[in-house]
């Protein structure tokens, strides 16, 4: 037998490298912490779903079950630090711009009844400043004179996002409904 496999199998028997009872509930949350903040980062990207407060109510509301289970069945400090890391990182990506549908999103949310055109297109300037790190969607007027309908389209060249639309109908000016459309 080679000396390395000697020395391991060494450190088997004396117990170093083997996980005890009491450090299972910090892996397993942390695994599984880990990957709920994975599918969330995935998730935000992809549909901007911190943004939703029933989804980001979710998220949090698995994480608290899964820290705070496997906390109350080890009483460990480990795993109570999982469960904090794993608050702080969901708050980090509520807060960060990880892609164009999140501020879209928002915009849409952000607009309610009685509003004016310019007020409208000011939120979208708001949500996608020039220069900004996404590209600014693209807006269609109808209706003669004033537009009665506006479209805004998250953006027409790329297939991922060219069917994302936001549908918004004024009369005499205000805005009376609001549609959002995922792609």
């Amino acid at each position: 037998m080679h000396s390395s496999r000697r020395r391991f199998a060494a450190r088997l028997d004396a117990g170093v490298g083997r996980v005890s009872m009491k450090q299972w509930p910090a892996i397993v949350a942390g695994a599984l912490l880990s990957g709920l903040l994975a599918i969330s980062v995935v998730a935000d990207f992809a549909f901007g779903v911190t943004v939703m407060p029933g989804c980001l109510a979710t998220i949090l509301l698995l994480g608290a079950v899964v820290a705070l289970g496997l906390w109350g069945l080890s009483r460990s400090r480990i795993v109570l630090v999982a469960g904090v890391a794993f608050l702080a990182s969901i708050l980090v990506v509520r807060f960060s711009p990880l892609g164009p549908v999140k501020s879209f999103r928002s915009f849409h949310r952000q607009l309610h009844p009685g509003m004016t055109q310019e007020a409208v297109l000011d939120r979208l300037g708001r949500a996608f400043p020039e220069g900004g790190l996404f590209r600014r969607p693209s807006v269609f007027r109808s209706g003669e004179g004033e537009p009665e309908s506006m479209s805004f389209t998250l953006d027409p060249s790329r297939g991922d996002y060219d069917s994302e639309i936001v549908l918004v109908h004024f009369d005499a000016g205000r805005l009376v409904s609001s549609r959002y459309l995922p792609d």
